[in-house]
């Protein structure tokens, strides 16, 4: 699979950059070792949580 990220502000993808330089990584396996540990080490927040009020839908 094919992801293209095409709005990439140029200071997050400069971060991003020194991040793999600094990890010893390519930019597309960092971006891949950051997606992983965002969505395995995140609980899952209810909508209350996220500050939304039960009436909102």
């Amino acid at each position: 699979m094919t992801i293209i990220l095409d709005d990439l502000e140029p200071e997050i993808l400069e971060k991003l950059q020194n991040q793999a330089l600094d990890h010893g990584r390519s930019l597309t396996e960092e971006i891949k070792v950051i997606l992983a540990k965002e969505l395995t080490n995140q609980p899952i927040k209810t909508p209350e949580q996220l500050g939304w009020s039960r009436g909102f839908f």
